[in-house]
């Protein structure tokens, strides 16, 4: 669905940007892409088929050992691009990397005025420290005509071989030590020669130095500022799963809407949502997600769909999302949908995560999002990969989210926790079948 209005600094373009369309004088010349002014245009293959030595890394239980593990592996370069980077075992990483000889290339966000000034401080201290080790580090932006709203990516490469994605900034709630408590992130660690030969285009365009939306970090610390010691870190890093498998790349705000509308489209039997939120009127003029709108037509033609939120932020705007598909859309609509907020557990403090089962097979890993933020104006990668293997090692960890309880979890905001009422068979997830136990509790 095209924009009502006009979106700010958001613009329609003809076909794909990368003079590949055949001019037919038709109406179908004008395929729905929309881009933010500025923002590059990556015209590589998304749809590649090399995956090997996949190794999935579920968070808080994995991830800061596998990560610092895999950077003091690199021999020759490591090109880093994430939103956030705050974790002290990782810049030391990087660090060591750069006295070795590995040649370090880091982008990262600029932060905005709504971060508090510590956040701005660690980010600028962080920066600091990398670039006196002799690191390339580049700022995206933090002003009103930036080409992206924010740098929200969350990608690595080694030595030109290997890729690193995930939903999780290189922090420590997202990258706790071993037995710290942290956010439910999904990541992978791939080797694949197509993935980094597309990512390298895409790499380069984003840390260009004559981009008026890129610069230089500082090489001086904010006063008073210092990078917190090494942590001894122990732990086995995550195994690998067998198999070649195929995959698209997804880039924001390119190309992530069709991408993941498409894969929703085209689900046959199911569909699971691990989502940070899920946003269901997009601003500036353009109305109903067309997200919402895969999901409810898939519904309708028969798919079992089942979301799982993050119940840290509870609002409204995250209530109404949950009564909206456990009310209106299956209970009202007899469809075969239901949503739960994400039940903190050991380790387990939220859910940061921006991921999607499809039919057991298709498995979406990525730092995007399910708002128009991050598909209409944030520099966002996301990786659909197409393995049953592979999806069976993120299935284990959506259906852990999906059942674990607490004692504070209310899904429906009925006053009855969740675990109170899988304890006396009533339904978490709707009002309208609790009215008799609320009467009697």
């Amino acid at each position: 669905t095209p924009p009502i209005n006009g979106l700010e600094r958001v613009v329609h373009l003809r076909g794909s940007g990368c003079n590949d369309d055949v001019d037919t004088d038709t109406a179908q010349d004008w395929r729905l892409r929309w881009t933010r002014i500025g923002a590059s245009t990556p015209c590589v293959d998304q749809h590649l088929s090399d995956l090997q030595a996949m190794r999935p890394i579920i968070g808080p239980e994995a991830g800061v050992v596998d990560l610092v593990q895999w950077i003091d592996g690199a021999t020759t370069s490591l090109q880093v691009q994430v939103y956030q980077i705050t974790e002290a075992n990782m810049v030391h990483a990087l660090i060591r990397a750069a006295e070795r000889g590995v040649e370090v290339q880091v982008v990262m966000d600029a932060g905005d005025d709504w971060w508090d000034e510590a956040a701005l401080r660690n980010v600028d201290g962080m920066a600091a420290s990398l670039s006196e080790a002799g690191i390339e580090v580049l700022l995206h932006g933090a002003e009103d005509d930036d080409a992206y709203a924010f740098m929200h990516a969350k990608i690595a490469v080694r030595d030109h071989e290997e890729v690193w994605l995930g939903s999780g900034n290189w922090k420590p709630s997202s990258a706790p030590g071993p037995g710290e408590d942290g956010n439910r992130d999904w990541s992978i660690i791939v080797e694949s020669e197509q993935l980094v030969e597309a990512l390298d285009v895409l790499l380069a365009m984003d840390r260009d130095p004559s981009s008026l939306y890129v610069r230089p970090a500082e090489a001086t610390a904010p006063v008073g500022w210092t990078l917190p010691p090494t942590r001894a870190l122990s732990g086995s890093v995550s195994s690998p799963v067998p198999g070649v498998a195929s995959r698209e790349l997804l880039t924001c705000p390119d190309d992530c809407i069709a991408g993941i509308t498409g894969l929703l489209d085209e689900a046959e039997e199911e569909i699971l949502l691990s989502l940070q939120y899920l946003e269901l009127d997009w601003t500036w003029g353009w109305g109903d997600t067309p997200l919402l709108t895969s999901i409810h037509d898939a519904a309708a033609r028969g798919v079992h769909v089942r979301v799982v939120l993050n119940g840290a932020y509870l609002d409204d705007e995250v209530q109404e999302v949950v009564d909206l598909l456990n009310e209106d859309w299956n209970a009202s609509e007899g469809l075969d949908v239901s949503a739960v907020l994400m039940s903190s557990g050991e380790g387990v403090t939220k859910l940061h995560n921006k991921g999607a089962i499809v039919d057991r097979e298709h498995v979406l890993i990525s730092s995007i999002n399910w708002g128009d933020s991050a598909m209409l104006r944030n520099r966002e990668i996301g990786l659909i990969v197409h393995d049953v293997t592979l999806a069976s090692v993120f299935l284990a960890s959506w259906q852990e989210d999906w059942d674990r309880l607490d004692d504070q979890t209310d899904t429906d905001n009925d006053g009855l926790i969740d675990a109170w009422e899988v304890l006396h068979g009533t339904d978490r997830k709707s009002t309208r079948l609790n009215s008799s136990h609320q009467i009697i509790s």
